[in-house]
């Protein structure tokens, strides 16, 4: 399993970022086209949609709100399973907001890769998050 850690400092209160994660017309805009939706408490099932239709479903592994966010995306058609790991802590006038990712499936994503995917998300969350 690949696991890479990503870190953004905003200049939003994290209620203000739980509230960007969980909002389906925000997620749309930093998870390249996917809006979230579902129940984001513990054990909430989750539909990452796209234009043309939902295109992963999910499962929230643990939320305690404005701090940690965990869930899955899963793509059935590949057999993929990507873990998220949102943690938000107050810091420097802002949040620090720390993104862990786990591919689980046995051909691992390579570094690059998930940066070339997780970089560009986060700074589009901050975009999303300045308004």
């Amino acid at each position: 399993m690949s696991t890479r850690t990503f870190h953004l400092l905003s200049c939003a209160p994290p209620e203000q970022v739980w509230a960007a994660l969980t909002c389906p017309a925000l997620s749309s805009r930093f998870l390249h086209g996917l809006s979230a939706q579902g129940c984001w408490e513990t054990d909430g099932l989750l539909t990452f949609t796209a234009a043309q239709g939902v295109a992963l479903t999910g499962q929230v592994l643990w939320a305690e709100p404005p701090h940690r966010l965990s869930l899955t995306m899963e793509d059935e058609a590949s057999g993929t399973c990507t873990y998220l790991t949102w943690d938000l802590r107050p810091g420097c006038g802002g949040t620090v907001v720390r993104l862990r990712v786990e591919e689980g499936h046995a051909c691992p994503t390579d570094d690059q890769e998930l940066e070339d995917t997780w970089l560009p998300a986060l700074q589009a969350l901050e975009a999303v998050l300045q308004g």
